[in-house]
């Protein structure tokens, strides 16, 4: 996917990177495309709010919320005024 943004008055295309965490209980592993994700079980910022979505889903056997219960939970801090900048 590409993006056009607007720098210095100029309009340059960008290359994004998507992460798919889940698609349904589709699976899917090619040199292009791994679903589910292959790290999203090791990443605290991921499972702290896929927790508030989907605390009970599913994956390898343990629920989202049991996964995010085994990280360190100080490696995010929420922002709750919305002021990240």
């Amino acid at each position: 996917m590409k993006l056009k943004i607007k720098h210095m008055e100029l309009l340059v295309p960008l290359t994004i990177d998507l992460d798919i965490l889940f698609f349904g209980n589709h699976t899917c592993k090619n040199p292009k495309l791994t679903i589910p994700h292959p790290y999203m079980l090791e990443r605290i910022f991921v499972l702290t709010f896929l927790a508030d979505i989907l605390p009970n889903q599913i994956t390898q056997t343990k629920t989202i919320l049991e996964w995010k219960n085994q990280l360190d939970q100080n490696a995010v801090k929420i922002i709750e005024n919305n002021q990240w900048y």
